[in-house]
C-alpha cells in the first residue's frame, strides 16, 4: 500500500473550525479530482469519531451521550474498533495522494500524552508526510466564544462571570503545544494565529487552504456558521435551556433541534457578548506565561501583542448572578410554548402522512 500524505487539522476550538470543515465538505468532490481525499466515515463535517478512537476509555463527554454510548463499555470499544477498521480499509482501497482530516476534538479531547502518542503511532504507520495544523486564539475571546457554545449546547450557569482557570483546556496554548510536541517533530507542527489581521486574506478558510497548498480559485465558500450568540440571544437561550433541555435522560431531546439557530437568527445585529476590560486584564495575567512561550517560540517577530483587539470594549459587571427582566422571562415562556407546540404538530402531521401512504 502506497502511503498518502496527511493534513491533520486539530483546532483549537473556537478558531473557525466549523467553517473549515464545511468548506472541506462542500468541496469534497473537487478536491478528490486533485487526488485530495476528505473522508466522510468520521462524520460528514467534523471528523470527531477519528479523535474518539484514541480517546481514553474512562472519558465521557457529549459525544458519548449523543451516540448513546454512555453506559456500555463494550459498545464504546466496538464503535472505536469498527471506526478504525473502516479507516484502515479506506486507506487500502483508495489511492489518493493526500488526506485531510479535521476535528477540534483532537486537541480538546486527547488531553494526555499517551492519547496523542497512540494517535501519532497509528498515523505514522499509515501515512507518509504528516502536517499537523493548529490555530491559536486570544484566550479571553476563546473563553467567551466557548461560553456561548456551552449555552447553545444547553448549559444553565447562574452567572455570566467567566473564570480564566475554567478554560485551561482550550486557552493554555503552551500546555497544548508541548503535549503535541512531545510526540510530533517540530517541523511537522504548523502553528498559526487566529486573527483576521494575520490570516491570509483575512479569512481562516482561505488561510487554511492556502497554507496547505490547496488552490482556492475553483472552491466553493460556505456560509457563516457556528458564530457566537449575541448578548440578548445568549440571555434568552439561558432561560430556554431550563424549559427545553438538550437531553431527556440519556436520550437527545428531539424538540430541541435547531432551537439555538432560530433564536440566534432573530438577534443577529444585537450587541455581542464581549469581555470587559477587567476580564481581559484577568485573562492576560493568568495566561501570561503561556502567551509569552508562544510568542518567543513561534512568533518572535510579532511584537508584544500576538492578537489584535477592538480599540474599545464595553465595561460589564464582573460578578453577581444573572438578573432577568420581566419581558425576558415572558418572551422565553412564549418561545418555549410555540416551539413545543410546533414540534408536536409536525410530528402529528408526519404520522398522518405516513398512515395515508
Amino acid at each position: 500500500m502506497r502511503k498518502p500524505n496527511l493534513v491533520l487539522h486539530i483546532g483549537t476550538e473556537k478558531t473557525g473550525t466549523t467553517a473549515i470543515q464545511e468548506a472541506l465538505a462542500i468541496n469534497r468532490a473537487t478536491l478528490a479530482e486533485h487526488s485530495i481525499y476528505v473522508p466522510d466515515i468520521f462524520g460528514r463535517f467534523n471528523h470527531r469519531s477519528a479523535a474518539y478512537v484514541f480517546q481514553a476509555a474512562n472519558k465521557q463527554d457529549r459525544f458519548d451521550k449523543n451516540m448513546g454510548l454512555c453506559n456500555d463499555k463494550e459498545e464504546k470499544l466496538k464503535f472505536k474498533r469498527v471506526t478504525k477498521q473502516k479507516w484502515i480499509s479506506q486507506l487500502r482501497d483508495t489511492d489518493y495522494k493526500k488526506w485531510i482530516i479535521s476535528s477540534e476534538h483532537f486537541q480538546s479531547r486527547l488531553t494526555s500524552g499517551s492519547e496523542v502518542a497512540n494517535l501519532w503511532t497509528f498515523l505514522r504507520h499509515y501515512y507518509d508526510d504528516i502536517n499537523v495544523v493548529i490555530y491559536l486564539r486570544d484566550p479571553a475571546y476563546t473563553a467567551y466564544a466557548s461560553f456561548s457554545t456551552r449555552i447553545k449546547n444547553g448549559a444553565t450557569p447562574s452567572s455570566l462571570l467567566i473564570d480564566p482557570a475554567r478554560y485551561e483546556n482550550n486557552c493554555n496554548h503552551k500546555k497544548i503545544i508541548q503535549r503535541w510536541l512531545s510526540v510530533v517533530p517540530r517541523h511537522q507542527l504548523d502553528v498559526r494565529l487566529y486573527d483576521r489581521a494575520k490570516l491570509y486574506g483575512g479569512d481562516v478558510v482561505t488561510d487554511f487552504f492556502k497554507g496547505n497548498d490547496l488552490k482556492t480559485s475553483s472552491l466553493s465558500r460556505p456560509a457563516k456558521a457556528n458564530e457566537s450568540l449575541s448578548l440578548p440571544a445568549l440571555r434568552l437561550m439561558l432561560l430556554l435551556n431550563k424549559k427545553i433541555p438538550t437531553h431527556l435522560g440519556l436520550r437527545v431531546n428531539p424538540i430541541r433541534t435547531n432551537l439555538n439557530k432560530f433564536v440566534a437568527s432573530y438577534f443577529q445585529h444585537a450587541p455581542r457578548y464581549l469581555p470587559s476590560v477587567q476580564c481581559l486584564q484577568a485573562f492576560d495575567k493568568y495566561y501570561e506565561p503561556s502567551i509569552r512561550y508562544i510568542r518567543e517560540e513561534f512568533f518572535p517577530d510579532s511584537g508584544q501583542e500576538l492578537w489584535s483587539r477592538p480599540k474599545s470594549v464595553a465595561e460589564r459587571p464582573v460578578n453577581g448572578d444573572i438578573i432577568y427582566e420581566d419581558y425576558e422571562i415572558e418572551l422565553s415562556e412564549l418561545v418555549a410554548s410555540i416551539w413545543i407546540n410546533k414540534t408536536s404538530m409536525l410530528k402529528k402531521n408526519e404520522k398522518l402522512c405516513h398512515e395515508i401512504e
